[in-house]
């Protein structure tokens, strides 16, 4: 029965072998070559590079051939034999699932908005502070998975950050970003002594050097 083989699950370049040749078939998410992680659990097998017919993803300029190679095998490839596959591999593991607390995560990064703490999630450039949920999800997780999980965090860091009217919301991009609002009154302790002239003066160049910009937000 011959097998179409890719050395990924989503590589355009597909070859063909008898199942008969392939060894060790098995559910992983790691593939052959370059050793890239799938996003979810593939049947792999191994076998010899002579025995492929056709186009994969595989050179022979390490070494001389034949080389044993990892190869995966994609359901839409082989309808017809994918029961007779399935009965070798057996059954698709299950992964355990990912506790993911949106509620108390969020609460995790409102803090480190305020405090200034480090959190996975959080980038921070000049002035502004970025909340990437990707981050915090294993490489791997499903498109579907990660922007349900952006969703409910945007949504639950929006809420907790109303109540921290010293910060004000930002975009950068499609992400949701804070940027603390800065008064004359936090440059107070620092400014030269003079009037009221100086320590606005004092407070706009202040600002300058935090947004690195000559355009003051109120």
């Amino acid at each position: 029965m011959i097998i179409r083989v890719r050395r990924q699950w989503n590589d355009g370049q597909i070859g063909s072998v008898d199942l008969e040749n392939i060894e060790d078939l098995h559910w992983d998410e790691i593939s052959g070559g370059v050793r890239t992680k799938a996003i979810s659990m593939f049947i792999h097998g191994y076998t010899w590079c002579d025995q492929i017919t056709g186009d994969i993803a595989h050179s022979c300029k390490h070494g001389a051939a034949p080389h044993r190679i990892k190869i995966c095998i994609v359901k839409t490839d082989n309808l017809e034999a994918w029961d007779r596959v399935l009965k070798i591999a057996g059954p698709r593991p299950q992964l355990p699932r990912s506790q993911f607390n949106s509620k108390a995560e969020a609460a995790r990064i409102v803090e480190a908005i305020c405090t200034g703490a480090d959190h996975p999630c959080l980038m921070k450039m000049t002035g502004l502070i970025v909340i990437n949920p990707s981050r915090l999800s294993p490489m791997g997780t499903s498109s579907d998975t990660l922007a349900g999980r952006s969703k409910r965090l945007r949504s639950k860091v929006k809420a907790l950050m109303d109540s921290h009217p010293e910060f004000t919301q930002a975009r950068y991009g499609s992400m949701l970003a804070y940027r603390r609002r800065i008064l004359v009154k936090d440059f107070a302790e620092s400014a030269p002594c003079g009037g009221p002239g100086d320590l606005r003066n004092h407070a706009r160049n202040e600002i300058n050097k935090i947004y690195q910009t000559k355009e003051i937000r109120s």
